[in-house]
């Protein structure tokens, strides 16, 4: 039942359904620490994935919270260097850099890439969703060059629909908008793609439109 109902939840979370997502995963919990007491490994998991859901409806400290405790629940099960620890860091990390908070974004994400080197993990979506996270680091840093070679890495990594839809959305608009002072063209070329991304993802509506709004003022040179 928890299982499915963690399923439930990550559909509903694509498709933008936060409410219902919160809910089904929060069901989920409570079945799993009850089955398996609160410090049991797939309470980990669980807790990172409201940790998601709440980052999504821009609760930042409850997310903050919860990747913290799920991180720690994992840590016991795995050591410090454990695969499954890579993605709730660089996740922790993001939740960080939209609070503002650089240093700490730094950390989280930098110790996601020490496990996955380590690991010699092929994970591509975490690897690509780490290279996601430092472009944005170093855009909000300031080094616009170097977040370019991030998200060029990302975005490679991403092609043939290798990633979480809705990342590699995010992740193509981004790109885009850090593109178009330097490369007009590909940075379209790039927003018309993460506008047919949204497009296929039930609930992103209003993402899409505002790629669509987003390019018609630089196809008019705005």
């Amino acid at each position: 039942v928890a299982y499915n109902l963690n399923l439930r939840a990550d559909v509903l979370l694509a498709m933008g359904e936060t409410s219902e997502a919160l809910r089904n995963a929060k069901q989920a919990l409570a079945i799993l620490e009850t089955r398996f007491g609160k410090s049991h490994l797939e309470v980990g998991y669980m807790l990172n994935t409201i940790a998601k859901i709440k980052a999504e409806r821009k609760n930042h400290p409850e997310s903050i919270r919860l990747y913290q405790r799920g991180i720690e629940i994992l840590t016991t099960h795995q050591s410090s260097n454990g695969f499954f620890l890579a993605l709730p860091h660089a996740e922790l990390g993001d939740v960080f850099l939209q609070t503002g908070d650089k240093k700490r974004a730094r950390h989280h994400i930098d110790e996601a890439d020490r496990i996955l080197t380590m690991q010699k993990s092929k994970a591509i979506p975490t690897i690509a969703f780490v290279q996601y996270g430092r472009a944005k680091l170093n855009l909000a840093e300031k080094r616009d060059q170097l977040a370019l070679e991030h998200f060029r890495q990302a975005v490679s990594l991403c092609q043939g629909n290798r990633c979480n839809a809705l990342d590699h959305a995010r992740l193509l608009f981004d790109y885009a908008r850090t593109l178009l002072p330097t490369d007009r063209a590909s940075a379209i070329q790039y927003a018309q793609q993460a506008k047919a991304r949204y497009d296929a993802i039930d609930g992103h509506k209003a993402d899409s439109t505002a790629v669509t709004k987003w390019l018609k003022r630089t196809l008019a040179g705005k």
